[in-house]
């Protein structure tokens, strides 16, 4: 079995944040929304090289 390496997100924080900007949007349509970074996390697994 192959396990790969992947980028964990916080799915529970990007529905909150994306459920606070789409009330915000119905609120006031003319705003415009601007992007907010979420934290990220590197899960390395054994389809990563290993590093001398």
């Amino acid at each position: 079995m192959l396990f790969l390496t992947t980028v964990r997100q916080d799915f529970a924080a990007l529905g909150e944040i994306l459920m606070q900007k789409v009330l915000l949007m119905v609120e006031e349509p003319d705003m415009v929304s601007e992007s907010t970074p979420l934290p990220t996390r590197l899960i390395v697994r054994d389809s990563a090289p290993l590093r001398a």
